[in-house]
């Protein structure tokens, strides 16, 4: 192996900068050393509407730096990474920091000594992760802020591993995992001061066994099989509060261990019709076990409060979907349908409006909403998705894809508490039933490339109530990429949002509050050597 080097500069219009190095260099044991530095920085943009500005809004300003070191010798690799991340969030006192780092060995061999002689893979990881924000509450003239919850610390750290065993047709293997997180907050402001402290989080633990098997039950005919077995337990869980001048504590939550198994099947068929064609089946379930986020740890964003709830239960996914796939070399095209329940949903729901006291959330100030994660009965999602393309020429491919997706909270849902209208029949927040993408790729000249890609999404809804509608919006990218030698320095120049698109994001009452981007042109060179 021959050490190789690859260095990429870019800039941009709000001093947007971005640097990454990446160096191989083969050790004298003939394994390979691999150093990846990167970063990246910007002055952002103002994300809030321009009708909605005031003097205290600033662009969203970002920096992240990270670092790789990994060792790959043989059958064996070892990996640590580094990252952290500062970011501004539109006025002076909302910033976040997070500082992430992970390690990961893995290594794989071979078991003569097993039937068959398979392969085997082992992988363990450890990641520690750290996060502070700080959340204001502005004035409705946008004038002053004010700090209404400081979470200063919220630690994370993981431990894992995984094994598998591969046949020709047949891999079996486990995985483990054991994660522990919490928040440690300020909270409750009087007179310029935090008044009341929190620190709430717990631990969770996943053993998990799989099998996937396939095989070709006739020569145009190919049966996929995959059974996983999961068991999971929540423990250690806690909230706990406290009067910061004092230290009297105000309140001492502990909450019992939960545990449970979970068993998910899968089964897949494909045909090969014609060299061309193939249609194919699926048939599924699957789990998800809510977050410690989600169980333990509240948030607010401006007047809207989002409580915790440790009683979360998790949430399972039975789904079907029947498809084909046409493909030529110069065309084709995918087409699938698909049907979905997912069981228990979390969801931020509503419970009441400020100002004042609302049960489950507390205090939620005047134009505010008190909302807290909740399990809904039942989502039903149906949907169509396509996607084709077309080498028209040579130098010009075009394509374009589709989903279309009506999710929907079911009949057997229950209602939100009164006086709130029920969910059921209502969609589930910030997620539009239509996404529509085109793109086009034109190469005139071996070192010129051209790519344009157009993005549709249909409206939204912001909240759970729907009542609280996001626009559609279209968008439309743009790059353009020399190389000046066949082995030489590639430069590119790219325009995002070129038709400087607003497209919403955020919303109240009064209408949209915060935009995505806006447009972004950017130039940068990437060099191999």
């Amino acid at each position: 192996t021959t050490a190789a080097r690859e260095l990429t500069l870019a800039l941009g219009d709000r001093h947007h900068r971005r640097a990454e190095l990446r160096v191989d260099q083969p050790t004298a044991t003939t394994g390979t050393l691999r150093l990846t530095a990167a970063h990246h920085d910007t002055a952002g943009a103002v994300l809030r509407a321009p009708d909605r500005r005031g003097p205290i809004d600033r662009p969203f300003d970002l920096t992240v730096n990270t670092a790789t070191l990994a060792w790959h010798h043989d059958r064996t690799s070892l990996t640590l990474n580094h990252a952290e991340e500062d970011r501004g969030n539109g006025t002076p006192l909302q910033r976040n920091h997070t500082t992430a780092t992970a390690f990961v060995a893995t290594t794989t061999g071979d078991a003569p000594a097993l039937p068959g002689a398979p392969t085997w893979t082992a992988t363990a990881y450890a990641q520690d992760q750290s996060f502070n924000s700080v959340f204001t509450g502005v004035t409705p003239d946008r004038t002053a802020e004010t700090p209404v919850l400081d979470q200063f610390d919220v630690p994370a750290t993981a431990l894992g591993t995984s094994a598998t065993l591969a046949w020709p047709h047949t891999t079996l293997g486990f995985d483990a995992r054991h994660t522990r997180g919490e928040t440690r907050e300020a909270f409750l402001r009087v007179a310029n001061t935090f008044t009341r402290e929190r620190r709430a989080g717990g631990e969770q633990t996943f053993l998990g066994l799989f099998i996937a098997h396939t095989r070709a039950l006739t020569p145009d005919l190919q049966l996929t099989a995959n059974a996983r077995a999961d068991a999971w337990r929540n423990h250690a869980g806690f909230r706990r509060e406290r009067a910061r001048a004092t230290g009297q504590p105000t309140r001492t939550d502990t909450y019992a261990a939960t545990s449970g198994t979970e068993f998910n099947p899968s089964l897949g068929l494909a045909w090969s019709a014609t060299p061309a064609l193939t249609l194919r089946a699926a048939a599924y379930q699957a789990f998800r076990l809510p977050t410690l986020n989600e169980y333990y740890r509240p948030f607010r964003v401006g007047d809207i409060v989002t409580e915790a709830n440790p009683a979360l239960t998790p949430e399972r996914l039975d789904g079907g979907e029947l498809g084909l796939s046409y493909a030529t070399p110069r065309a084709g095209l995918t087409l699938g349908a698909f049907a979905a329940r997912l069981t228990d949903p979390v969801a931020n729901v509503t419970l009441g409006f400020g100002p004042g006291q609302v049960p489950g959330v507390g205090f939620v100030p005047a134009g505010g909403i008190g909302r807290q994660r909740r399990n809904l009965g039942a989502l039903r999602a149906r949907g169509l998705e396509l996607a084709v393309y077309s080498q028209i020429h040579d130098t010009l491919r075009l394509t374009a894809d589709a989903l279309y997706v009506d999710t929907t909270v079911s009949a057997d849902a229950p209602a939100p508490p009164a006086p709130l209208e029920s969910l059921v029949g209502r969609r589930p927040a910030q997620v539009p039933r239509l996404v529509l993408t085109a793109g086009l790729i034109w190469t005139p000249a071996p070192a010129w490339r051209l790519d344009l890609r157009a993005r549709h999404t249909g409206e939204a809804y912001e909240d759970d109530l729907n009542q609280l509608p996001l626009a559609a919006a279209t968008t439309l990218d743009l790059r353009l990429t020399h190389r000046l030698r066949p082995t030489g320095p590639e430069l590119y120049l790219a325009l995002d949002n070129a038709l400087d698109a607003q497209v919403p994001t955020a919303r109240d009452t009064l209408g949209p509050t915060n935009l995505a981007p806006p447009r972004h042109l950017r130039t940068g060179l990437t060099y191999t050597w």
